[in-house]
């Protein structure tokens, strides 16, 4: 799983009507899998217990087509990012490899 230094537990924030993304420049008004595949994948906690936890939250079958596109998301991410900053090139293509490889 692919988690990025951008997607930080800090992006959870618990308030009295549950807990929030507050990741604005990535959560919407969209389907809930696709904010909650990011809090699944990460590596800053567990995510599959904060998953457990949020009320609402898609099954893990449901979510599997948003972790998936995620999972795409981040390696064209990394891919534009390498186009801005050359020393991030050798990383970004071994994801691009990696991804493609299954």
């Amino acid at each position: 799983m692919i988690a990025t230094k951008w997607h930080r537990p800090a992006n959870l924030i618990l308030t009295s009507a549950g807990p929030r993304w507050i990741d604005f420049e990535d959560a919407y008004f969209g389907p809930l899998g696709w904010d909650l595949a990011v809090l699944r994948q990460t590596s800053m906690l567990d995510g599959r217990a904060a998953l457990a936890a949020y009320p609402g939250a898609p099954s893990p079958g449901d979510l599997e087509p948003f972790l998936a596109l995620r999972k795409l998301q981040a390696v064209c991410w990394r891919l534009i990012l390498a186009t801005r900053q050359p020393e991030h090139r050798e990383t970004a293509h071994a994801r691009l490899v990696s991804y493609l490889r299954g």
